[in-house]
């Protein structure tokens, strides 16, 4: 546009002046001000996005792995549970016979 006025120093219309090329190139700063702008923004909302996935996912899995944890000691602490009831159950039937067994070898109490 400025070249109008390089080859035409002359050119004298009233809508053809300096300002407006003044104003046009302001506007062509503004727009490319205003799209590196927009792009900055759409690239940190786009990184934004991903990086808050992917502590989501994270997340997710360590709680996954927290609940696999805790279902597996469940199961131990079960298993433990019902292996102390049943040495439990076998004390309690050695001293029942051992207990037949003194009564049998003792003499009776009159």
């Amino acid at each position: 546009m400025r070249s109008v006025l390089t080859q035409y120093p002359n050119f004298q219309l009233g809508i053809l002046n300096r300002d407006m090329f003044v104003v046009d190139d302001i506007a062509d700063v503004v727009v490319v001000v205003l799209v590196v702008a927009v792009v900055v923004v759409v690239v940190v909302v786009v990184v934004t996005v991903v990086v808050v996935a992917f502590v989501a996912f994270a997340v997710l899995v360590v709680l996954v792995l927290v609940a696999f944890v805790a279902l597996v000691f469940l199961v131990v602490l079960v298993l433990v549970l019902l292996l102390l009831s049943l040495l439990f159950l076998l004390l309690l039937l050695l001293a029942m016979k051992c207990r037949q067994a003194i009564a049998a070898c003792s003499p009776p109490f009159y």
